[in-house]
C-alpha cells in the first residue's frame, strides 16, 4: 500500500503544480499525469477503475517546459528533502 500512498501524493503534487502554469497545455498535460497516477493507486489498491485516455496533443516535452528549480520554500516533490 505504500507505492499506492506515493503515487497520490505524487498525482497532488501535479495537481498543484498545474495551477504554477498559465500554458492550458502544460496545465492539461499535468492534470492527466495526475489523474493516471490516481488510477494506478486505486489499481494497485484494487479498486479498479477505467484508466482516463491520454490526450495524443498531450507533449510531456511541453509539460517540463516551464518547469524551474522550485524556488527557496516551495513544494518540494513528495519524499524530496530541501537543500
Amino acid at each position: 500500500m505504500q507505492d499506492a500512498a506515493r503515487l497520490r501524493a505524487l498525482a497532488s503534487w501535479y495537481r498543484e503544480f498545474a495551477e504554477r502554469t498559465a500554458n492550458p497545455t502544460i496545465w492539461e498535460c499535468r492534470i492527466l499525469t495526475a489523474e493516471d497516477l490516481e488510477a494506478e493507486a486505486d489499481r494497485i489498491e484494487g479498486h479498479e477503475r477505467p484508466s482516463p485516455e491520454a490526450d495524443s496533443d498531450c507533449d510531456m516535452a511541453a509539460a517540463r517546459e516551464d518547469l524551474a528549480p522550485p524556488a527557496a520554500g516551495a513544494a518540494a516533490l513528495p519524499g524530496e528533502r530541501g537543500a
